[in-house]
């Protein structure tokens, strides 16, 4: 049986759920309110054995702090995308080379991986996003707003503020 990992990250907007594999982070969720108070944690996408911890989580765990504490640009935690398909991949690597602090659209992310109609489609890859924060899709908006984010659009906000100097989120 194929172990997932898993860890908690503390923060301003909750607990953040990490998992991982062998090969790296797979996914972070972030918790909603009903887990807090049954003391659930979220299921494995996989559904394989889960295991507290790891030093890769904990890596991670400390970059994401680090990071909401203003502390960190980027990320350098292994990431483990091998169950998504190529076109998935390659947008979220696309995202992941916007810069700390920029902002770009979902129809540049279309450019850049040779789909220039595809804004939809990018849009719908980044709602489906296993590694928020990890691959920065906070940073793709929409030519009329913000769009959406899989941890609500103010979130999105805050995140962007707080990397371009706007504002502070503190642990």
């Amino acid at each position: 049986m194929k172990r997932v990992y898993l860890e908690r990250v503390e923060s301003p907007m909750g607990g953040i759920w990490l998992m991982g594999t062998g090969r790296g982070v797979c996914s972070v969720r972030f918790e909603r309110p009903r887990h807090r108070v049954l003391g659930e944690v979220p299921a494995s996408p996989s559904r394989k054995e889960l295991v507290a911890g790891g030093a890769l989580l904990r890596r991670a765990a400390r970059q994401i702090r680090e990071y909401l504490e203003n502390e960190r640009r980027a990320f350098t935690v292994r990431l483990d995308l091998s169950g998504l398909p190529a076109l998935e991949r390659s947008v979220l690597a696309a995202v992941r080379r916007v810069p700390y602090g920029e902002t770009t659209t979902y129809a540049s992310i279309a450019e850049r991986v040779r789909d220039p109609r595809g804004t939809r489609r990018i849009q719908s890859i980044l709602a489906a996003n296993p590694l928020p924060l990890l691959i920065p899709c906070h940073r793709v908006v929409g030519v009329r707003g913000w769009g959406h984010y899989v941890a609500g659009r103010s979130l999105k906000a805050r995140l962007v503020g707080m990397e371009q100097g706007q504002m502070t989120i503190r642990l």
